[in-house]
């Protein structure tokens, strides 16, 4: 701090908080950004033009379908845990960037497909419904379909 102190040529405007476990609701990750908003705190004392925080580490992705996470609250507190901490040290909040990574993007993913056989319907079996929505048992659509190499 003391090389960026009484240095005119250096302006520090933004933080990067990055933790690569993710955002997560464990003790680890509220640690870790406390550590990083006190260190704001100090470092807006000595540059003031210091106004930006950058959250990285990305939100989780559904990946399941039992997946579960409160994005809400995580988002909530993180913001609740940051006004506490610029407020117990009497300096202003800082504008807030995220870099959610691969959250943004995650379900945006696809795997690809060649139909190698194809299950013949009986014209007798056919109703409205289940002419749309009849689906293979997952043994049928394993042996019905294999990944094309290189996806």
């Amino acid at each position: 701090m003391e090389l960026i102190k009484n240095n005119k040529k250096f302006q520090l405007k933004m933080l990067h908080f990055f933790i690569n476990t993710g955002i997560r609701d464990t003790a680890y990750y509220w640690n870790e950004l406390s550590k990083c908003m006190n260190l704001y705190c100090e470092l807006k004392q000595i540059c003031p033009e210091l106004d930006c925080l950058n959250i990285g580490g990305a939100f989780p992705v559904k990946n399941s379908l039992d997946f579960n996470y409160d994005y809400e609250y995580l988002t909530e507190e993180i913001i609740a845990q940051i006004k506490h901490i610029c407020q117990r040290n009497d300096i202003e909040e800082p504008n807030i960037f995220t870099e959610f990574g691969s959250f943004t993007v995650g379900e945006s993913g696809a795997a690809l497909y060649s139909i190698v056989n194809q299950k013949q319907q009986n014209d007798r079996d056919k109703s409205d419904n289940e002419y749309y929505t009849r689906l293979f048992s997952k043994e049928q659509s394993y042996r019905s379909m294999r990944r094309i190499p290189g996806y």
